[in-house]
């Protein structure tokens, strides 16, 4: 058995994040938050998890407010406390409530989720281009911002992407986007991957459908065809949001 040795690393020394998440409405304004920090000192901690909303510094298509993440910067630094921050883009508990009003009152051009009957859900659809350039640009601005007020202190010590993606309301993407991609071939690199593992459910179940080298999503699992995919699109979404960031 290979042994991994897995450190948290900050400041190039071994860090032990002791503390707590906060609410998902704390980081709204510094009342709120500060009460967040209260809390941590309580405890003796070091570190606390804490929101930031893209309808919150986005409130305008491309017009960013981070007052917000100063507020947090400056009693993170005030109680001696560090911050993992909680990216809430395009999902929160799979879903879009923190997505900008200008993103919700536009389904034409930022598409949701369609169900099987035909209805769209609450829910940005990870087969939609401008969603995912729409949640990039927000992201790699706050990243910009952080890199800009936060590079000599380092309160931040670590960005979660995203918050609990998924689709509530339907197993996959029903719409003409979503359609298409169930019916296209399973990506190569999908079926490299868990063919190199050998195990697993995802493995099972390609057996059971037949095992075949290459097919269409229902050809390779069956049944299990819609929850695969919505996996695949939306772990490769959040991943493209780091690998191709918005240069400014």
């Amino acid at each position: 058995m290979v042994n991994v040795r897995r450190v948290f690393m900050v400041d190039g020394q071994p860090f032990f994040t002791l503390g707590g998440q906060a609410r998902n409405s704390s980081g709204y304004n510094d009342c709120e938050s500060e009460r967040a920090f209260e809390a941590v000192k309580l405890l003796h901690g070091n570190t606390l998890e804490i929101p930031v909303y893209w309808q919150q510094v986005e409130p305008e298509e491309g017009q960013f407010d981070f007052a917000s993440v100063d507020a947090l910067l400056a009693r993170a630094r005030q109680y001696g406390i560090r911050l993992v921050l909680l990216w809430f883009g395009t999902w929160k508990n799979g879903c879009m409530q923190y997505a900008p009003t200008w993103v919700k009152a536009n389904p034409g051009r930022f598409k949701r989720v369609t169900s099987p009957t035909g209805k769209d859900v609450w829910v940005l659809s990870t087969h939609c281009q401008a969603n995912f350039e729409a949640d990039r640009s927000a992201f790699s601005a706050l990243c910009g911002h952080l890199k800009a007020k936060d590079s000599i202190e380092r309160t931040v010590i670590a960005l979660q992407i995203e918050n609990e993606p998924g689709i509530l309301g339907s197993d996959r993407d029903y719409g003409p986007e979503g359609q298409a991609a169930f019916e296209s071939p399973v990506p190569a690199e999908f079926v490299a991957r868990m063919k190199a593992a050998g195990r697993g459910r995802v493995y099972d179940l390609w057996q059971e459908a037949g095992g075949r080298d290459s097919g269409t999503w229902p050809e390779l699992f069956g049944w299990a065809a819609g929850e695969f995919l919505s996996a695949w699109s939306i772990a490769t979404y959040i991943d493209r949001l780091v690998l191709q960031p918005q240069l400014s």
